[in-house]
């Protein structure tokens, strides 16, 4: 069986550079994986929480924990600053989404930001989902 947390990880460890998406069944569960996220990070990474995109792309050099107020104006906001993401200096952390699962922002990733949809493809972690134990599987 995979380790769930561990694999939070992976997505940021993909694209330094880019944006990780990790999928939350509820806000108290999203508080959880963000304190498990910030104590698995290399203290080099300089995590830090944020609310709002603005604030994440102020900072290039930390790891960007976003935690939105209104998961599909970020998802909106990412999608149309992909631009301010890449440019000159790069970015040496990644910004990582903390996203409800089922929520506005998948949808809003899923009808309305096709750009941020095919960059985070594969860069994503759904650490519920992978807990998850598939009985006949596993036999």
């Amino acid at each position: 069986m995979r380790n769930a947390i561990q694999t939070m990880l992976n997505p940021v460890d993909r694209d330094p550079g880019g944006v990780a998406v990790v999928w939350c069944p509820d806000y108290g569960l999203r508080d959880w994986l963000v304190d498990q996220m910030e104590s698995l990070v290399p203290e080099e990474a300089l995590a830090l929480r944020m609310s709002d995109v603005e604030s994440a792309l102020a900072e290039p050099t930390r790891l960007a924990l976003l935690i939105p107020k209104d998961d599909r104006e970020a998802v909106l906001d990412l999608d149309s600053n992909r631009d301010r993401i890449l440019q000159e200096p790069a970015r040496s952390q990644p910004i990582v989404l903390f996203l409800l699962r089922n929520g506005d922002g998948e949808r809003a990733l899923a009808k309305e930001a096709p750009s941020l949809r095919s960059w985070i493809s594969g860069s994503d972690a759904d650490p519920e989902a992978l807990a998850e134990i598939d009985v006949p599987k596993e036999r």
